[in-house]
C-alpha cells in the first residue's frame, strides 16, 4: 500500500480489510415502503453481478437477481419489515451485507442516503448520520454531505451530488478523515472546511470539478481528541456569511456538556483559503463577567450562526438553551478580538441546532421548537429579535417522541423557494439523535409570499 496525501476515496476501507477493495460497494441506499433502491459499483469487475436479498428474520430463503445498471431498485417487499441484502460478482467477491427496514419517507421528501441502526459497513467512523451540510455549485448541482458518528472514531464523511434539483441523489465519493465539516462555494471553486475527528484538526480541501475529486487536505489549526480531558476544536457544519469583505464562521473549543470557549474564524474574501496563515481564530469568550453573572450557568453554547443586523453590526447566534438564543457581539474591525457576551434572548428554539439565514432583506430560521425535535419550523424575522412563525415543515408531535427527530436543517434560500436537507430519525431509528436517514425538501417560493401575506 502507497501513501496518499488525498482524503477522497471511492470508497474508504481501512487497511486492515484492504482486501475489500477488490470487492463490490453498495454506496447509496434508500428504503421506501414496498422496497428498497441502491446505488453500487466494483472496481475490479464491470461485468454482471448478483444481487441476494432476504428477511433478516422468519424465512430466510434467499432470493437473486442478475444486475448490471449502476442503480438498482427492489419492489415487492413487505412494508415495515427488515431485510438484509448483499452484492456477487461472478468471481464469488462479496459486498458487505446491509441491512434495512423498509417504510415511508415523509412526504415530498428525498431520501438522499440511509443507514441501519445495525450497519457496519461504517464501523470504524460509526452507525449513525450527523453534521448535513448542502451547497450549490456553479454548473446548479446540489452537493451534500454528511458525516457516521456513534461507536466508532468519527472520521468519516460522504458526499453526495443531484443535478435535477434535489429529486434524485448519486455517490459522489468518501472523505477520511473528515467530520464535524461545511460545504462552501467560494471563487467558483467548491470547499469543505472541517474536523479530521471529533476535537481534532481544523482542516480544508478544495475541488475544481464540483466535488468528484479533492486537493490534498491542508491543517488551519492543529486540534487534539475527543479522549483529551481539555478538549479540543469544535465546529458545526455551519454556513460562511460574507460581510465586509470577510468570511465568518465560528469555532469552538472545549469539551461537550463542561467548558465550552466560543470564538470566531475568519479570512478575507480575496485570500487564498488552502493557505492556513491567511485564516484568524479570534480570542476565546471566557465564561466568566456579565455572561456569568446573568445567566449563573453556561448550558451548550455550541453551533452558532453568523448574521449582521440591518446596522451592519455582526453577530454570533448560538444555541444555548429551550426557548433561548445566546447572542455574542463581533468586532467586524478586529479579527483576532474575541466575541463579546450581548445577552439572552427569547426565541422558540429548541435544544438542538438552528439555522438563520439573510435573504432579500429578511431573516429566516429554521428550528425544532419546544422540548424534543420531532416538530421543525420556519419563522421569518426583520429585526433578529422578534419571530413569527410561518409554518411547520415538519411535525411528528403525535407519534413515539423519542423515535422521531428532524433537525439539524441545512438549507439555502433560493429564486425558487427554500432546499432543505435534514438529519432525520424515523422507520425504527436508534432513537431521535442517533439519525439513519438524511433526507431533502423543497419549500416552493410561495413560502416567501406566505409570510409577506401574513
Amino acid at each position: 500500500m502507497r501513501g496518499s496525501s488525498y482524503v477522497n476515496h471511492r470508497p474508504y476501507i481501512p487497511h486492515n480489510r484492504s482486501e475489500e477493495q477488490n470487492n463490490p460497494y453498495i454506496c447509496r441506499l434508500a428504503p421506501f415502503a414496498t422496497g428498497f433502491t441502491f446505488e453500487w459499483f466494483d472496481h475490479a469487475d464491470d461485468g454482471e453481478h448478483t444481487l441476494f436479498y432476504r428477511k433478516r428474520w422468519g424465512d430466510r430463503t434467499m432470493t437473486t437477481m442478475a444486475i448490471s445498471e449502476a442503480v438498482i431498485t427492489v419492489n415487492g417487499l413487505e412494508e415495515h419489515q427488515e431485510y438484509e441484502f448483499y452484492i456477487e460478482s461472478k468471481r464469488g467477491n462479496r459486498s458487505f451485507l446491509r441491512p434495512l427496514r423498509t417504510d415511508t419517507p415523509p412526504v415530498d421528501c428525498a431520501v438522499i442516503n440511509y443507514i441501519h441502526p445495525e450497519d457496519n459497513q461504517y464501523f470504524f467512523s460509526g452507525h449513525y448520520f450527523g453534521s448535513p451540510t448542502l451547497t450549490r455549485c456553479p454548473s446548479g448541482k446540489i452537493v451534500a454531505g454528511m458525516d457516521v458518528f456513534g461507536n466508532g472514531s468519527q472520521n468519516i464523511s460522504i458526499l453526495f451530488t443531484s443535478e435535477d434539483n434535489g429529486k434524485t441523489w448519486w455517490y459522489l465519493t468518501d472523505m477520511y478523515s473528515f467530520f464535524w465539516s461545511t460545504l462552501f462555494v467560494h471563487k467558483d471553486v467548491l470547499y469543505m472546511l472541517g474536523l479530521s475527528t471529533e476535537n481534532g484538526n481544523l482542516q480544508i480541501v478544495c475541488s475544481h470539478d464540483e466535488g468528484k475529486t479533492w486537493s490534498a487536505p491542508v491543517v488551519i489549526f492543529y486540534g487534539s481528541s475527543a479522549n483529551c480531558p481539555n478538549g479540543g476544536i469544535l465546529k458545526a457544519p455551519m454556513h460562511l456569511y460574507r460581510h465586509k469583505g470577510r468570511l465568518y464562521t465560528t469555532c469552538e473549543y472545549g469539551v461537550w456538556y463542561k467548558l465550552l470557549y466560543p470564538g470566531i474564524i475568519s479570512i478575507a474574501e480575496e485570500d487564498d483559503p488552502m493557505i492556513p496563515e491567511n485564516w484568524v481564530w479570534s480570542e476565546l469568550l471566557r465564561y466568566d463577567g456579565k455572561w456569568k453573572e446573568e445567566t449563573g450557568t453556561q448550558k451548550d453554547t455550541v453551533e452558532a450562526n453568523i448574521i449582521a443586523d440591518r446596522s451592519g453590526q455582526l453577530y454570533s447566534y448560538m444555541r444555548w438553551s429551550v426557548n433561548k438564543i445566546l447572542r455574542l457581539k463581533i468586532d467586524d474591525t478586529d479579527p483576532e478580538a474575541p466575541p463579546v457576551y450581548d445577552g439572552i434572548l427569547d426565541a422558540e428554539v429548541s435544544d438542538s441546532m438552528f439555522r438563520i439565514i439573510d435573504y432579500k432583506g429578511r431573516y429566516y430560521m429554521i428550528t425544532n421548537k419546544g422540548v424534543g425535535r420531532f416538530i421543525l419550523s420556519l419563522y421569518v424575522s426583520d429585526d433578529l429579535k422578534h419571530w413569527e412563525l410561518v409554518k411547520d415543515i415538519m411535525d411528528y408531535s403525535h407519534l413515539h417522541r423519542g423515535k422521531y427527530g428532524f433537525q439539524y436543517p441545512a438549507f439555502l434560500a433560493e429564486e425558487d423557494g427554500i432546499s432543505l436537507m435534514l438529519r432525520s430519525s424515523f422507520n425504527e431509528a436508534n432513537n431521535f439523535h442517533n439519525a439513519n436517514y438524511m433526507l431533502f425538501t423543497k419549500l416552493d417560493k410561495s413560502i416567501f409570499e406566505e409570510e409577506k401575506s401574513k
